[in-house]
């Protein structure tokens, strides 16, 4: 009896070291929206003739993931002040294995957090640099977007490895809450139209219908549909005598 509990006392001193995701099937990232996080345009009266139109920057976005481990005698968060998480891609968003920080949580439970910064300016994920070309008289607007995926799950079993004073170590499985917003893709797109003469000959300053629009949907979240409904309006020559 004295043995078994000398070892029970001993666990609680011991390290979390790592933590290991077990993906149950309810892992799937959820799409969420679509975000803008870049745009540019340009627009004339004059013409006819050809422009390019490039997307010259794009915002960063942050991933996050956290994840929420209940109050547990057996470790030792005095010294378990950073803890690797080993989960997929889709829950990290990048790579498989992150370094977290802990923080106190509500009732004694310790949330594990990583963040990292994404950017879209260079790689297979480009959009910086990306372009089309359009025709005067008339506008176009280039945009970069990303998709929002996230996964929230109170349930997901994990398994705690666990490294004590003496060198001996241990697994031990028992479930998590889980919260993480990734961003897996990125795409570029654009709108492009064209302005009749007689719309500008009445009117040399609809290119800036064209830019209002831009301005409005600057950091938009949701459908393009609706962007494209807003655009479209700035080519309409109903109004034409």
């Amino acid at each position: 009896k004295q043995r078994y509990q000398r070892r029970v006392r001993d666990k609680r001193t011991c390290k979390l070291k790592r933590v290991t995701i077990i993906d149950n099937g309810q892992l799937e990232p959820k799409y969420e929206s679509s975000e803008i996080i870049g745009s540019e345009d340009s627009g004339s009266c004059t013409g006819p003739a050809t422009h390019t139109l490039t997307l010259s920057s794009a915002d960063s976005v942050e991933e996050t993931s956290s994840f929420e481990i209940s109050e547990s005698n057996e470790i030792n968060w005095s010294i378990s002040t950073s803890v690797a998480v080993e989960a997929s891609a889709e829950v990290l968003g990048s790579g498989t294995s992150v370094t977290t920080s802990v923080t106190v949580g509500v009732g004694g439970s310790r949330t594990l957090t990583s963040t990292h910064s994404k950017s879209f300016s260079k790689g297979n994920e480009k959009l910086v640099g990306a372009s089309i070309t359009f025709n005067t008289p008339g506008a176009a607007i280039v945009f970069g977007s990303v998709d929002r995926y996230t996964i929230d799950n109170s349930d997901i079993p994990a398994d705690f490895h666990m490294e004590c004073p003496d060198g001996s170590t241990y697994t031990k499985r028992s479930n998590i809450k889980l919260k993480s917003v990734t961003y897996p893709s990125a795409h570029f797109w654009s709108l492009n139209g064209e302005f009749i003469k007689a719309a500008c000959d009445l009117d040399w300053t609809l290119p800036e219908c064209v830019r209002r629009v831009r301005q409005q949907y600057t950091h938009y979240v949701g459908n393009k549909e609706e962007i494209k409904k807003a655009f479209d309006q700035c080519f309409d020559d109903s109004w034409i005598p």
